[in-house]
């Protein structure tokens, strides 16, 4: 479910900009556009076309500095080396953030309901950051020096990561403001 889930989040963008690109080579085919939108204020419009320059730009440095990127729901046949350069220096999951808040930039910058759809498979995105979650834990010791660290937002978590992973010695950051 989990492949699924977030083919569905990437598919529904893609069949969103695929329509609008269509219908922009041929006009005829602005009827199907209208269909699917539903009319929003303006400012909604500019603002979803700026996050979707900014969604672009950041998709764009995802791939320059994660070249080898693959999903985690596909078998690995090679050993997988672990992005730390550019927006992996921020975020861990920079391609799914980004994939998964384009559903709702798509929708402001068009007013299509289209990418709306792959807000559905916003669990699987969860689930499959869970995993390389586990993958990024599991495999910190081949990375870290005896006196390394490991820093991981978990967001509201502590529990469960606490529960799948007994043994280690967490130290926890206070975060309050």
């Amino acid at each position: 479910w989990i492949g699924a889930g977030t083919l569905l989040v990437f598919l529904a963008n893609i069949a969103t900009m695929t329509m609008f690109l269509l219908s922009a080579l041929f006009p005829e085919w602005g009827g199907a556009i209208a269909s699917v939108r539903i009319t929003i204020p303006k400012e909604a419009n500019v603002l979803g076309a700026f996050l979707f320059i900014c969604n672009g730009l950041w998709g764009l440095l995802v791939l320059v500095f994660n070249p080898g990127y693959s999903p985690f729901f596909l078998k690995k046949n090679h050993r997988i080396l672990l992005a730390t350069k550019g927006p992996y220096a921020v975020i861990r999951h920079p391609r799914y953030a980004s994939e998964a808040s384009l559903n709702i930039i798509l929708f402001l910058f068009t007013g299509a309901w289209i990418p709306l759809l792959g807000v559905i498979g916003w669990a699987a995105i969860r689930a499959q950051a869970t995993r390389e979650e586990d993958f990024m834990l599991a495999a910190a010791p081949d990375h870290l020096t005896q006196r390394g660290v490991l820093v991981v937002e978990i967001g509201h978590n502590r529990a469960a990561l606490e529960r799948a992973f007994p043994r280690l010695p967490f130290t926890w950051l206070d975060t309050s403001g």
